[in-house]
This record gives structure tokens, C-alpha cells and sequence, in this order.
């Protein structure tokens, strides 16, 4: 990797690291203003805050990065975050804050840092010189992530112990600060440098632009769609099933910190696979990775003993790194440039979307079918969707990620083969039913 990359790949980690510390401060800054019955209602309220600021603002800053404010919109992002972050740990430091104040500034935090996601994607590939780099550069912010993932709830754990909430979220914002500052030392090249007034889209323009990539895509918008009902039919209820299951069936939050620890060092090996490999079929490896998810939510499901379950969220880690680090790059390297940026708010957008809603209508059904019959519902979908995936050939055909003018096609007889097959037929019509729409 270059020096520019670098500074990116570190600027991202210090900032996500961050990000995993915060929601532990948070919570308990909650919990200590608003004790009793209510607490868990307000912790919901502040921790969901940011769910629909995220989604309008992903969408704001995919247009804009694609008009080429890119390294702008990375700093800003990141700047205003750690603003309003440094706001919520001054009214915790002051003993002046309230579970609103803390809601609005989760909220505008959310909001920011959305704001900027797009292009620090969008970045990954216009630093890259060679196709290569950007494989290299979505595998070492795959590692970054994933050493995050563990040391982030550790940090901010021991800092709410040591120090209390409010100096975890002055951390926290000086860790946005501090990624500010690196990013600014970027310069990216002219391709994604502001396009002359006269020659740029309108912001709906721009938009349109991008969900035309997406529906007329054979391969895009079946994976985008896959990636989203993955967070709202497995990941989304696993989070909230995951700790009842551990309080309830293994005395305490023992599996869950055993399953976390395991994930994080799996998606560490994760990442130094997708360092190495350079697939010819990368959707199909891509899709194939997602039944290395299956044996974890199978533990689950039938309440395995520990070592189990570790060694299945060790293989689930692997999975998540080596997936997200391939698909990272298929959209770096397969989309356009000047429509890379809505693409990718699009693709953040489903599972900010997903989530929230996983969540909510969750907690209700828990109620009524059971913590373990929704999990294995799940793993049901997981298996079948994937099998079924892989059976399309714009997957299996490496020929179909093949660029012609910032589109994706695949040519004469694959073409053919593809439109002939049934899965294709259902795909296109469902395609046709969102355009009218």
C-alpha cells in the first residue's frame, strides 16, 4: 500500500474504534440519568436516535461525494462528529445533561458521520493506482475494523470504570478529531476533484443516475437486496436474541463475550485471507463465504456448549472480514467513479435501514414464538437465499462484472443463458414492478 493509503486505513480504524466505544458510555450515561422502569425505554430512544438521520444524510453524502467532494466531505464528517460528541461529554462532565440533549447529539452524530461514509469508500478507490491496491487497502480496513471491534467495548468499558461516561466520549471525540487531521493530509487525484459547474448533474439527476446503476445492474441489486434482508431476517434479531439466550441458558453474558472475542479474532484471520486471495469468480466466493455464517447461528439455535460456539463465531468472524473486504472492492473496482458514491449510500442505506426495523419487530415476536424459533427461522432464509443465489449465473459468470462505460453486462451467449433461466425472469420482473414504482 502507499503512504496515502496508509494514513486512510488508520484514519478509518481510529475513527471506528471509536465508534465501538461510544455505545457502552452512552448507555450507561443513560442508565445512571434515568433509573427504574424506564430505563430501558430511553435507552432504546437514544441509541435508535440516529437511525433516520443516517438514512437521509447517507443518501446526501453519496450524491455529493459523487460530485467530487470526497476528501471535503471524509473531514467535515468526521469533524462535526466529534463536535457533537465532545458536546454530549461536556453535559455529562457538567452534570447539566438530559436523556434528550443526549438523544439529539447521538442523533446529529449519527447524522454526520453518515454523512461522510460514502466518500471515504469512494476514496478507497481513487487512491488506488492498480486494480490490486484497492483489494489490498478494503483487506487492511477489514483488519482495522476488526481489531475495533474488540478493543473498542474493552476501551470504553475501562475508561466508563476509570474515568466515568463523559470522559469516554471525550475520547471518543478525539478520536474523530484525530482522524479529521489525517484525513486531511489526502490528496486525491484529479478524478475525483470537482467537476466544472457547467458539466456536473443535478443532485436528482445524480440520484436517478445511481439507482439506474443499481436496477439495471444483473448482479448489484440482487446482492444489495441479499446484504439488506441478511441484517433484517439474521443479524438484526441476533443482536437482541444473542444476550437473552446467554443470560438465560448459560448463566450470565459469558457466551456472548466469548462469541464476540471469537468474531473479532476470526475477522482479523478474515482480513489476512482477503490480503491474498484474487478470485476470477469474486460474487461467487462473495455469496459462498455467507455459509460460514450458518454454524453460528446453528449454536445458537441449539445452545451448544462454549468452545463450540467460539470456534463457530471464529469462523463466522473469518466470513464477515473476508466477505465485506470482497465486496468492498467489486464496487471500488466495477462501478463508476462519478456514481460510486450513491452506490455506496445506497448500500450503507439498506442496513441502516434493516437494523432498526430487525430490532423492533423482534422484541414483540420474542414474546410470541421464541428466542430460538426465530434464530432458526432465520438460518432457514440464510441457507435457502444463498443456495438460490448462487444458481444465478450473472453470479457465477465472471464475465458478467466485466465494465463497458460504467455499466455492468455481460455479453451474447451468457447473456442469453441468463435471460432464459427462470430466477433471471422473477429478477427482471421484480425490477420492472420498482421502476413503475
Amino acid at each position: 500500500m502507499s503512504g496515502p493509503q496508509r494514513i486512510l486505513v488508520l484514519a478509518r480504524t481510529v475513527s471506528i474504534m471509536g465508534d465501538f466505544a461510544a455505545p457502552v458510555a452512552l448507555s450507561f450515561a443513560v442508565l445512571a440519568l434515568a433509573p427504574g422502569s424506564d430505563a430501558a425505554s430511553r435507552l432504546a430512544l437514544v441509541l435508535a436516535a440516529a437511525a433516520l438521520p443516517q438514512l437521509l444524510f447517507l443518501t446526501v453524502g453519496g450524491i455529493a461525494a459523487d460530485r467530487g467532494h470526497r476528501r471535503l466531505l471524509a473531514v467535515g464528517g468526521e469533524t462535526a462528529a466529534a463536535l457533537a460528541e465532545a458536546a454530549s461529554a461536556a453535559l455529562l462532565l457538567t452534570h447539566t445533561a438530559t436523556v434528550g440533549a443526549l438523544a439529539g447529539l447521538a442523533a446529529a452524530n449519527g447524522a454526520f458521520s453518515a454523512a461522510g461514509t460514502p466518500a471515504m469508500r469512494a476514496l478507497v478507490a481513487d487512491l488506488a493506482v492498480r486494480a490490486g491496491q484497492v483489494a489490498s487497502v478494503n483487506a487492511a480496513l477489514s483488519a482495522g475494523r476488526a481489531v475495533a471491534t474488540i478493543t473498542g467495548p474493552a476501551l470504553g468499558g475501562l475508561l466508563v470504570t476509570s474515568a466515568g461516561p463523559g470522559w469516554a466520549l471525550a475520547a471518543n471525540a478525539a478520536s474523530y478529531v484525530i482522524a479529521a487531521v489525517l484525513l486531511t493530509l489526502l490528496r486525491p487525484p484529479a478524478r475525483s476533484a470537482p467537476q466544472p459547474a457547467g458539466s456536473r448533474p443535478g443532485n436528482l439527476s445524480q440520484l436517478r443516475n445511481g439507482w439506474h446503476t443499481i436496477t439495471h445492474s444483473v448482479w448489484l441489486w440482487p446482492l444489495m437486496l441479499y446484504g439488506m434482508l441478511f441484517v433484517l431476517l439474521v443479524e438484526g434479531p441476533y443482536q437482541l436474541i444473542s444476550p437473552l439466550l446467554s443470560r438465560q441458558h448459560y448463566g450470565g453474558a459469558i457466551a456472548v463475550a466469548v462469541s464476540t472475542t471469537a468474531f473479532g479474532v476470526g475477522s482479523v484471520a478474515g482480513s489476512g485471507i482477503a490480503w491474498r486471495i484474487r478470485p476470477q469468480r469474486p460474487l461467487l466466493v462473495y455469496i459462498a463465504l455467507y455459509f460460514l455464517e450458518i454454524p453460528l447461528r446453528l449454536s445458537w439455535a441449539l445452545l451448544v456448549p462454549l468452545p463450540v460456539l467460539a470456534v463457530s463465531a471464529g469462523i463466522a468472524g473469518l466470513s464477515f472480514a473476508a466477505a465485506s473486504s470482497l465486496w468492498q472492492t467489486v464496487l471500488a473496482t466495477r462501478i463508476a467513479s462519478r456514481q460510486l458514491g450513491t452506490v455506496a449510500a445506497a448500500d450503507e442505506a439498506g442496513g441502516a435501514l434493516a437494523n432498526p426495523l430487525a430490532i423492533a419487530v423482534t422484541a414483540p415476536l420474542i414474546a410470541v414464538l421464541g428466542a430460538r424459533t426465530i434464530m432458526a427461522g432465520g438460518l432457514l432464509w440464510l441457507v435457502v437465499s444463498t443456495i438460490a443465489l448462487t444458481a444465478l449465473t450473472a453470479i457465477r459468470d465472471p464475465m458478467a462484472l466485466v465494465p463497458v462505460d460504467g455499466k455492468r453486462t455481460v455479453s451474447g451467449r451468457r447473456r442469453r443463458n441468463w435471460e432464459d433461466g427462470p430466477l433471471s425472469r422473477g429478477c427482471n420482473h421484480a425490477v420492472r414492478v420498482l421502476r413503475r414504482w
